[in-house]
C-alpha cells in the first residue's frame, strides 16, 4: 500500500511532504529491511518514464528508455549538435529524491564520482538541472550485457569470467582509494561491453543519502540501508552504513556466482580453493573478510595463476603437488624423466665398466694360463731334447687340465687355441676331443 502512494504520488509530482508522512507512518516496517533499494523507484508509473522522450537536456536528445533503478530512469540520448556521433545514457532522478536529497548535493556527487579516472568505471560527463527543474546525470553509454547475463553465456570460460572478475576489483579498489564505496553492487551495476570489459555503474548512491547538507530524514535511510538484499552485508541489513567491508561482502558474493558458475568444469581441488575465497570475502563477521579488496584481488590472481591463494589452509604436500602437476606439469615431467635418464644411463655405464673389467680379468687370466703352460713345458722340453710341436701341445694340454687353477671359461678359451693349433698339426682326433671336452665344461656355466 505504501509503495503504491509512493508512485502514484511520484506521477502526478506531489511534493515530498505528503510522502514523507506516509513514510512516517509505516517506519516499522521500514526498519524490518523487506523492502530493498532498487524497489523503491521501479514501482514509478511508465507514463512518467516515458514523458522524457523526445525532450533535450543539455546538447542531447533523448531517444529512447534503456532502464530503471531506485534512483531514476536512464535513458539513452543523441548528441544534438551533430558536431560528431556521440551517444550518451542520462539518468533523471526521481522527483522524490530530489526533494529528500537536494540538487546541490546531488551535483556535488557526481562531480566527485567524474574524478574517479578507471578504464573499468562508467564514466560520468556532467550533472545539473534541466528547464523542466529535473535533477540528471550524463553517463558514459555502455552497450553490453550485466554481469549474471554474460556468465550465463555458453562459451564463456573459467578464466575469461577470473579475468573480468580481476577487473572489478581493479575498479572498486580504485574508487575506496578515493574515499568510495559502491554500497550497492551486484550484477546489474556491472556491465560487460561489446569489446570484453568490465564495466561498475552508480558508484556514490550511499554517499548522497549521508550528505549532511540533504535534508533526507532517518525514515528514507533505514528503507535505503537495506539495498539489494541478496547482495548486502549482514551489517548493512541490521542499519549500519556501507563500508569498504561491505563492498568486499558483495564482491564474494558476485565471485560465488563464477564458482557456481564453473563448479562443473573445476577439479575439486580447484573448487574448494575458489570456494576459500568466497568464505573468507563473504564472512558473516566483518573483521573476517579481506581487509582491502587488494587482498580479495590477489588470492583470486594467485588461483589464476594456479598457486595457492592466501585464503586456502592445505598441508605441505599439498603445497609440493600444486607445485609440481598443476603449475609447472611440464618442467615436473622433464626433470622426472632426465633424472629417469640419468639413473638409467649411469647404471647401464656401471655394467658397461663391470663388463670391460670382467673381459680384462678374463684375458689377463688366459695370459697367465699361457704364460704358465709355457713354463711348465719348458720344463718338459728340457726332459727330452726331441720333443716336437704336436708333442708340445699336447702336453700343454694335459698341463691345462692338470695343473692350472683357473675358472672354465679362462680354460676353455686356452683349450680352444690349443685346439686350433693342434688341427695345424694334423691332430684332428685330440683337437675334436678337446672341442668336445671344451663344449662339456661349457655347459656347466651359469646362463
Amino acid at each position: 500500500m505504501l509503495y503504491q502512494i509512493f508512485c502514484d504520488a511520484l506521477a502526478v509530482e506531489e511534493s515530498a511532504t505528503q510522502i514523507k508522512s506516509m513514510l512516517a507512518e509505516d517506519h516499522n516496517s521500514a526498519k524490518n529491511a523487506e523492502v530493498t533499494w532498487s524497489a523503491l523507484g521501479r514501482k514509478s508509473s511508465m507514463a512518467v518514464s516515458e514523458q522524457f522522450i523526445g525532450s533535450t537536456i543539455n546538447s542531447f536528445k533523448i531517444v529512447a528508455l534503456i532502464g530503471q533503478g531506485g534512483m531514476g530512469h536512464v535513458y539513452l540520448a543523441e548528441r544534438l549538435d551533430k558536431k560528431f556521433e556521440q551517444k550518451v545514457a542520462i539518468k533523471i532522478i526521481h522527483t522524490y529524491f530530489d526533494e529528500m536529497i537536494g540538487k546541490q548535493p546531488l551535483i556535488r556527487e557526481a562531480s566527485l564520482m567524474a574524478r574517479l579516472n578507471h578504464p573499468n568505471i562508467g564514466k560520468i560527463f556532467d550533472a545539473g538541472v534541466s528547464e523542466s527543474g529535473f535533477s540528471y546525470i550524463v553517463m558514459e553509454y555502455i552497450e553490453g550485457l550485466d554481469f549474471d547475463d554474460y556468465l550465463a553465456q555458453k562459451h564463456i570460460m573459467l578464466s575469461d569470467a577470473l579475468r573480468l572478475f580481476i577487473d572489478l576489483c581493479s575498479a572498486i579498489q580504485h574508487a575506496h582509494q578515493h574515499q568510495v564505496v559502491h554500497a550497492d553492487l551486484k550484477p546489474e551495476n556491472i556491465l560487460v561491453d561489446l569489446y570484453q570489459q568490465v564495466k561498475v555503474l552508480d558508484f556514490g548512491v550511499s554517499r548522497l543519502f549521508s550528505s549532511r547538507e540533504s535534508n533526507n530524514s532517518p525514515i528514507l535511510v533505514d528503507y535505503l540501508k537495506a539495498m539489494t538484499k541478496k547482495y548486502a552485508a549482514p551489517e548493512q541489513l541490521q542499519g549500519k552504513g556501507a563500508s569498504v567491508l561491505t563492498d568486499i561482502y558483495a564482491l564474494g558474493k558476485i565471485f560465488s556466482l563464477i564458482v557456481e558458475r564453473f563448479t562443473e568444469n573445476c577439479t575439486n581441488n580447484a573448487y574448494k580453493e575458489l570456494k576459500s575465497i568466497v568464505n573468507k570475502a563473504m564472512s558473516l563477521a566483518a573483521n573476517q573478510r579481506y581487509s582491502s579488496v587488494d587482498l580479495l584481488r590477489n588470492d583470486v590472481i594467485r588461483f589464476q595463476r594456479k598457486k595457492i591463494p592466501k585464503s586456502f589452509e592445505c598441508s605441505r604436500w599439498y603445497g609440493w603437488q600444486k607445485l609440481c602437476l598443476v603449475r609447472h606439469p611440464y618442467l615436473f615431467t622433464f626433470v622426472l624423466v632426465s633424472l629417469i635418464a640419468t639413473v638409467l644411463f649411469i647404471t647401464q655405464l656401471v655394467q658397461q665398466n663391470s663388463q670391460i673389467a670382467q673381459e680384462k680379468a678374463q684375458a689377463d687370466a688366459v695370459v697367465e694360463g699361457v704364460e704358465n703352460i709355457l713354463r711348465l713345458s719348458n720344463r718338459e722340453k728340457l726332459k727330452s731334447s726331441n720333443l716336437s710341436a704336436a708333442n708340445f701341445l699336447e702336453n700343454s694340454y694335459d698341463i691345462l687340465n692338470k695343473d692350472i687353477v683357473a675358472n672354465i671359461e679362462v680354460k676353455a678359451r686356452v683349450a680352444l687355441i690349443l685346439a686350433e693349433s693342434l688341427l695345424s698339426q694334423n691332430k684332428e682326433k685330440l683337437a675334436e676331443q678337446i672341442y668336445i671336452d671344451t663344449i662339456n665344461d661349457s655347459l656347466q656355466l651359469p646362463d
